[in-house]
């Protein structure tokens, strides 16, 4: 499997698993769950880390997604800079869980704090997400460029 394929098959899990993560956090915290909120945090964790990969390999999708017609190499661009943003976000959000679920594994006390923490950072990084996944569907797919302009003039 080549760079690109590999970007192409992991690119939804970090979205997807991310935004599954964050809502059963959230459903662990106000439930204040310690089985549930830490089985979050746990997959939190592993949606960081399968975000490296994806990130990883963009660059080199993206060369061959140049030499194909109809890329758009300025969306390219944008879609990189987005993804740049929502690797640290994500990161920043595995680490606190991570940081978090070794506290938990010490004290064996509710990590409620690191919880919280890496639920708003999470969400945050979601968002960021979100808005890289949807410049990266725009790069090839003129139509979708066609349809974010008709929304962005319409806004105006």
């Amino acid at each position: 499997m080549d760079p690109q394929h590999l970007h192409l098959f992991l690119n939804h899990v970090p979205v997807f698993g991310g935004i599954g993560a964050l809502l059963f956090l959230a459903w662990g915290l106000v439930r204040r769950n310690t089985a549930l909120t830490s089985a979050a945090m746990l997959a939190l964790v592993a949606v960081a880390l399968i975000a490296i990969p994806v990130f990883l390999t963009g660059g080199a999708a993206e060369d061959r997604v140049a030499q194909q017609p109809g890329a758009s190499m300025q969306v390219a661009a944008r879609h990189q800079q987005a993804a740049v943003a929502a690797m640290v976000g994500m990161t920043a959000a595995g680490a606190i869980a991570l940081t978090g679920l070794l506290a938990w594994w010490r004290t064996r006390r509710y990590p409620m704090y690191p919880a919280m923490a890496a639920l708003l950072v999470g969400i945050a990084a979601a968002v960021l997400l979100v808005r890289a996944a949807s410049l990266g569907g725009q790069v090839r797919q003129s139509e979708l460029r066609a349809a974010q302009a008709a929304v962005s003039a319409q806004l105006k």
